[in-house]
């Protein structure tokens, strides 16, 4: 059986991205779900597995989804005098009601040389339905006028292709019969006016019609150029007159034109129709085939209402009733056309059957099975993957069908296959509220006591070394409560001391670093640490202090001493015993070198010769003994008449060989093992066994030639050389074991300060609310340590988008500590009740913000205290009024207009104790326009200095470079600014946090 291959189907429907929002209407809308790729921000389409049924771009309200039509294809064609005919399906009359046959002379006026009307192609049709009734006697036949169905059943259920009619659709017999019976259009292009966008997929499989033009183009078409169908005259088509196959866009039209030539066919057919309803019923047509129930023939169409009101149609928001009334006032005019009786239906027949021929309209069809490529997830998978969607029990499975899929398995089942995310389940999205509710509720207090549940020990020291705050990790290393109050200096020898002085003299300097330090304990032990420091001053720029993180290495340092001792002695050792090894190993290299050669000329002997040392049997193909030679006799103490008639792999013991034996005969192939043979005085000894197949001229087996060696010498050697080396791997055990206790001891140093970097990710605005408040934006952000000083805040309060990008005193630690704090501060502000009835001006949010600071922070302005605080941008922007507010701390903003960039500078005060801070920050009101971009920033990018000349990045650059990157996409405007700073830093160390946010208004 040939194996199937993925076939790359024509892409019908496309996707917007910019109006697609990821609402899912499109997958709950799609009968096979998986075709949508919902994994990321937008919902994209698979074209490989979609079946173009069109019900999406009915569902898409945001009109995100369209269709690919050949309008503009075909007016370029008449453009360059191209020769082309048309066919028209019978719902044009639903769709251009008593004015179609005056689009048939609108088409004659623009240059189409002939009109031919498809509802003949279904006289055709339904002819070719019923020989192949007559003629095959099928248990079941499905209708294939419409090629959705058709893609449905080549992708999703090819078992049923066999009871698909082989028969061509009716637009297929029309331009088969053009070319067949209309030798002077043979040549010519053909453009169909159809219902469908699905038409586009048939027509590629077979190869006929090339412009696939929708009613909804040509309406539009007619809108926008003014064009009135009245102004043209009604010519009617160029093949014979149908009769009651106008119907076939209806619903059982099939059935209705069948009855014709099998009157009693609708009592054995079925008519089914609209989305779900067509492909549940498909899925459980093979079972009713296979129980015998099922119709002869099941007319079957995609949309509700047929091809009448098919997804690109100007007639489907119409009721039922009206679009049915005009195609069965079309059908009793045709009706009209050819008199009753017997004599009337007999002509009727003769004009179909001189446009019919046996074996020209005949279909065949593709498995598509390979392009359907799915995993379904086992219960184990499964279980896992509900649980990334917070769904713990059973009473989590809401099938709620809000993500489009109509179960939670199946959604389940898309993010198996990378289709989907957790993200888009409601339940999850749900709970995450829940969650950051929480944690929002929670984060003050952990911002509170993670000093105390810290396992690294934290400290602030003032300028004379007397420590101000001791968390308990710390207090514990010195074993003293009393910790607060004394001097740092009372923890340390004189050397320890000394290295203090040193640093401290680093710290006057503004300047941090990590050094080591042995405190003294309370009990007399001693302790070592890894101390970072960090710098603290006032707003003289005169230093008062420092903080500082102790983390105990004690351990580390044991092993490192431990480990370099060790190291020293495993060097002499093992260069001993390496000269030792190469020795032996270079006589076992010669041995089996030896003993390989040896074996591999084995293959090509046909007869082993009998003088030979080594033992030698000869066997059959079935490894029964015939021959065996005077050494087998010395080496085992057998002769051939006690052994004869034996087989190799009954006589042997190991289930191993056995098996390696019953291969080697299996494959014709030479095999080669070791094993422990005993004497009968008790002795041991070792035997390497090759056992050759020898072939006759047809490659059958002939015989078995085995020969055994004595390798009892190699394999005491082996034994010697392994116990040496796992002596030397014993002692390389040891070693490494002592390395991962002090590789887990730096691990646990880090500990603490990733999971407040969890804490702090946690608190900044997830990537989807920043989308929905900004949909143009971009952010760059990069710590300078595992936690950042840095952080960046959205919200939405009455319409109004609040935004702000703001930099604390410090980086890592201390940075984080205050990002958690002013975060948790704006929350706190905008949504407090206190100030729910007022507005909410930048400057009166900082003002609040400064005031919260300071008392968190317990700071009076008195000379020692700490004057921690925060740098920051905050915008309001209200495009209802097309105005933003801006108020600033010590950083601006830019603001780029019709290319014109303009800095609106914050005021030269923190929000934080301030020795000369004034009353209140200024409100700045900036009127914006659409298409105008804001930028807000802290100074890490500015001091960033250059890898090689260590020259600041500096605003003036920061400018050309916004010039430059001007009328770029916000997105294509972050990448530009990152490579920028990426190539200035170069090698160099990064030297504080970065943080950068532009938004396009």
């Amino acid at each position: 059986m040939n194996q199937l291959q993925q076939i790359e189907l024509p892409k019908v429907i496309g996707v917007d991205e910019e109006k697609c929002i990821n609402c899912h209407a499109c997958i709950s809308a799609c009968p096979v779900k998986y075709c949508n790729d919902g994994s990321g921000d937008v919902v994209k389409v698979n074209s490989n597995m979609c079946i173009a049924c069109g019900k999406c771009l009915s569902a898409c309200t945001h009109e995100a989804r369209f269709y690919n039509d050949d309008f503009s294809l075909f007016n370029n064609s008449l453009e360059r005098n191209e020769d082309i005919v048309a066919i028209v399906a019978p719902s044009i009359a639903a769709n251009f009601p008593n004015a179609y046959l005056n689009l048939n002379g609108w088409l004659k006026s623009i240059g189409v040389k002939a009109i031919f009307d498809v509802s003949f192609g279904a006289e055709l049709t339904v002819k070719s339905y019923v020989e192949h009734i007559k003629k095959n006697n099928p248990k079941s036949v499905i209708a294939q006028p419409c090629p959705a169905i058709v893609s449905y059943l080549e992708l999703y259920q090819p078992g049923l292709l066999k009871y698909l009619a082989p028969a061509d659709s009716p637009m297929l017999h029309a331009i088969k019969m053009i070319k067949h019976y209309y030798p002077q259009y043979k040549d010519h292009k053909v453009l169909v006016l159809s219902p469908c966008i699905a038409k586009k997929r048939e027509f590629h499989e077979t190869g006929l019609g090339d412009f696939n033009v929708a009613y909804k183009s040509i309406a539009e078409y007619f809108k926008s150029s003014n064009v009135s169908l009245k102004d043209f005259p009604e010519v009617d088509y160029d093949n014979p007159q149908a009769e009651r196959a106008v119907l076939f866009s209806s619903p059982g039209g099939l059935l209705k034109t069948a009855e014709r030539w099998i009157p009693e066919i609708s009592n054995s057919g079925r008519k089914i129709e609209g989305i779900p309803n067509i492909y549940e019923y498909i899925d459980k047509l093979p079972q009713v085939i296979e129980d015998g129930k099922a119709p002869l023939i099941v007319d079957c169409l995609n949309c509700e209402y047929g091809c009448n009101a098919g997804p690109v149609t100007i007639a489907k928001d119409k009721a039922v009733d009206e679009i049915e009334y005009y195609v069965e006032q079309r059908s009793e005019k045709n009706k009209s056309f050819y008199e009753n009786g017997l004599e009337s239906q007999e002509k009727l027949e003769a004009i179909i059957n001189e446009y019919w021929e046996e074996g020209l309209y005949t279909r065949e069809y593709k498995n598509l099975w390979a392009n359907v490529n799915l995993k379904y997830p086992n219960k184990e998978q499964l279980n896992d993957i509900f649980i990334s969607m917070h769904k713990y029990s059973e009473k989590d499975i809401y099938n709620c069908t809000s993500c489009g899929y109509n179960s939670c398995e199946k959604m389940a089942t898309a993010i198996f296959n990378g289709l989907n995310k957790a993200e888009n389940c409601h339940h999850y999205l749900e709970t995450e509220k829940d969650y950051s509710h929480n944690e929002l509720q929670k984060s003050e207090k952990r911002v509170n006591t993670i000093l105390e549940t810290a396992h690294d020990g934290f400290i602030q020291i003032d300028k004379n070394t007397i420590i101000e705050q001791a968390n308990l990790a710390f207090r514990e290393m010195v074993k003293r409560n009393d910790a607060v109050g004394t001097s740092l200096f009372d923890f340390l020898d004189d050397e320890n001391k000394n290295h203090l002085l040193e640093q401290l003299k680093l710290r006057n300097k503004n300047i941090q670093s990590s050094y080591e330090l042995t405190l003294n304990q309370s009990d007399g032990g001693k302790i070592n640490c890894l101390v970072s420091g960090t710098p603290l001053f006032n707003d003289n720029d005169q230093n008062i202090g420092s903080f500082a993180m102790f983390s105990d290495i004690t351990v580390l340092k044991k092993v490192e001493n431990e480990l370099r001792k060790s190291k020293d002695e495993l060097e002499i050792k093992v260069l001993e015993r390496t000269s030792e090894l190469n020795d032996m190993l270079e006589e076992l290299k010669v041995s089996n070198e030896v003993i390989n050669s040896y074996n591999k000329e084995l293959e090509k002997l046909s007869i082993v010769a009998s003088e030979i040392d080594n033992a030698t049997i000869i066997m059959d193909p079935k490894g029964n003994f015939e021959w065996v030679n005077d050494g087998y006799t010395k080496m085992f103490g057998s002769a051939l008449y006690e052994v004869k008639g034996k087989n190799i792999i009954s006589e042997n013991t190991s289930e191993y060989v056995k098996n390696l034996i019953n291969d080697g005969i299996k494959q014709k192939v030479l095999i080669n093992y070791e094993f422990e043979h005993v004497r009968d005085d008790g002795s041991f000894i070792w035997i390497q066994e090759t056992i050759t197949p020898i072939l006759d001229k047809k490659g059958d087996l002939k015989k078995l030639i085995a020969v055994d060696s004595d390798i009892t010498a190699l394999k005491e050697n082996e034994f010697e050389i392994t116990s040496q080396k796992e002596e030397i791997l014993s002692q390389r055990d040891k070693i490494e074991k002592q390395r991962d206790i002090a590789n887990k001891q730096a691990q646990d140093i880090r500990s603490s300060i990733t999971y407040a970097s969890k804490i702090q990710k946690a608190l900044l605005p997830e990537k989807n609310l920043m989308k929905k408040y900004f949909p143009d934006h971009f952010i760059i952000n990069k710590p300078k340590d595992i936690v950042s000083g840095d952080f960046y805040w959205v919200c939405e309060r009455d319409g109004k988008h609040y935004i702000a990008a703001a930099d604390c005193t410090g980086h890592g630690v201390p940075g984080a500590f205050l990002s958690m704090l002013g975060i948790t501060f704006l929350n706190e502000i905008v949504n407090s009740s206190t100030y729910k009835n007022e507005e909410l001006q930048a400057n009166k949010i900082l003002n609040i913000l400064r005031q919260k600071i300071k008392r968190s922070l317990k700071q009076t302005g008195k000379d020692q205290e700490a004057k921690d605080g925060m740098d920051i941008t905050l915008c309001i922007l209200d495009y209802e009024k097309k105005e933003m507010q801006f108020a600033g701390a010590n950083n601006p903003i830019f603001i780029v207009k019709n290319g014109e960039i303009n800095e609106i500078k914050g005021d030269r005060m923190p929000v934080g104790i301030y020795h000369k801070e004034k009353e209140s920050f200024t409100n700045h009101k900036i009127n914006i326009e659409k298409g105008d971009s804001i930028y807000l920033f802290s100074d890490g990018i500015l001091d960033q200095f250059n890898g090689v000349s260590m020259e600041k990045f500096m605003k003036k650059r920061f400018r050309e470079i916004l010039a430059s990157v001007n009328g770029m996409s916000m997105k294509d405007q972050g990448f530009r600014f990152d490579s920028a700073i990426n190539v200035w830093q170069g090698g160099g160390v990064q030297v504080d946090d970065m943080l950068l946010i532009g938004i396009r208004v």
